[in-house]
Formats: C-alpha cells, structure tokens, sequence
C-alpha cells in the first residue's frame, strides 16, 4: 500500500519510487492558497513559488501538461 494512497499520478509514483529507490521519506502537503505562483502587485509571490522563496518548503513536484 502506497503511502499517500489518496494522492495519484505521474508525481506521486515518482516521488514514491525515488523514495524507495533511495530510502528517504517525504509528505505531500498541498499548498496552502491553492496557486502556482503569480507576482501580486505588493512585489511578492503566491503558491508554490512564494513557498518556495519563503523557505516555507524545499522541493515541489508538478507534473507539466501542454495544451494544443
């Protein structure tokens, strides 16, 4: 049973096999404000990035789509 069963796709499965590949443990927390990353016009970022820059996290993984 996979660890953070309630979660799927390719992001999931990869971090679950580096993981176990390389014995390391992580958690998935999704974002707290539920964006990507926007420049506001206070000059600061939302999402995953102003998580980022902030150091409130230290990897994100997302799958990338392409729409044509």
């Amino acid at each position: 049973m996979r660890r953070y069963a309630q979660y799927e796709g390719y992001c999931a499965d990869l971090a679950a096999q580096i993981a176990e590949q390389i014995g390391f443990r992580y958690r998935i927390v999704p974002v707290k404000d539920g964006k990507y990353g926007a420049l506001e016009e206070s000059g600061q970022w939302n999402g995953m990035v102003g998580e980022l820059i902030r150091h409130v996290r230290v990897l994100f993984l997302q799958a990338a789509s392409q729409h044509v």
